[in-house]
């Protein structure tokens, strides 16, 4: 089965293909991949062409509706609803997928018999489908190694001992989605770190090379949070933020750039570094994998 529900200043409202719902979607189109816009040139003497960049072209979704007699909404209400942008939410079976709208036209309402009939179109500025909420990996804990289970201690052997707690500090990211990821990171200072203390966090290949990084050379103090935003499409746009000490993005390295630190399509490695001799933190990262297009068959 699947569902819509639209999500706006002025309201809301859910519809779906079967029956139980007072508005029934009759037609829902513009959910596969939007199509690629090409830059290219041509040079004299020389045949074809060639393609410099592409960029995925924004989204046009189109929704058709009926309202029941026996809806609650009136008609009045869902042509309000339907004529302001918002928050579209299309589910499909047991998964959900995101869009937001920037433009929008209701071009056609009519009647058939009690039954109202309308046709709504958005454009989104943003093509690529999300999950209703980011995915959240922790990327910076203490963990304890010793555990009585069964009845016995995990001590290890003389020759190899188990240490009381180890530092996790690295984490599989694996991005099934059709392009890079744009973490968040949040940092939170736990005891008071040395002078001089700094962090780095890095993407990595699986073969361990290096893909991006953020250096930062500043450590939260007890309590503090820090902020690390990558993902340029918020409406604040790319920051580091201290909750004791506002904007720190002077404290950034110089060869660090936040909108290159993403997660590739496919599997990477996320390792967050923290160097200082007294003190410890606890972090994790969120990212919201991003689709081109989803289907409606299985």
């Amino acid at each position: 089965m699947t569902t819509v529900h639209y999500e706006t200043a002025r309201g809301s409202l859910t519809a779906g293909t079967k029956a139980g719902f007072p508005l029934t979607l009759t037609a829902l189109s513009g959910l596969s991949a939007p199509g690629r816009e090409y830059k290219t040139l041509s040079f004299l003497g020389i045949d074809g062409q060639t393609t410099v960049s592409s960029s995925v072209r924004p989204r046009t979704v189109t929704l058709a509706l009926e309202r029941r007699p026996d809806c609650f909404l009136s008609a009045s209400e869902i042509l309000r609803i339907l004529s302001s942008t918002g928050t579209l939410t299309i589910a499909i079976d047991e998964r959900s997928f995101v869009l937001t709208t920037n433009q929008v036209a209701v071009p056609d309402i009519r009647r058939s018999g009690d039954f109202l009939l309308f046709t709504a179109q958005y454009v989104c500025d943003e093509p690529y489908f999300t999950e209703p909420s980011p995915r959240r990996t922790v990327c910076f804990e203490k963990q304890k190694n010793i555990r009585y289970v069964g009845g016995v201690w995990n001590l290890g052997t003389r020759s190899s001992p188990v240490v009381w707690t180890s530092t996790n500090s690295k984490k599989t990211i694996v991005n099934d989605g059709d392009a890079p990821c744009e973490p968040t990171i949040v940092l939170v200072g736990v005891g008071s770190p040395s002078d001089g203390a700094s962090l780095e966090a890095r993407i990595e290949s699986e073969d361990g090379t290096i893909l991006s990084q953020i250096v930062l050379n500043y450590a939260p103090a007890d309590g503090e949070t820090v902020v690390v935003n990558c993902d340029g499409r918020k409406e604040e746009g790319r920051y580091i933020r201290s909750s004791k000490n506002g904007d720190i993005l002077s404290k950034k390295s110089s060869d660090t750039s936040l909108s290159k630190f993403r997660f590739p399509v496919g599997k990477s490695v996320f390792r967050l570094l923290y160097r200082s001799e007294s003190g410890v933190l606890s972090a994790y990262a969120d990212y919201a994998v991003r689709y081109e297009g989803v289907s409606l068959w299985k």
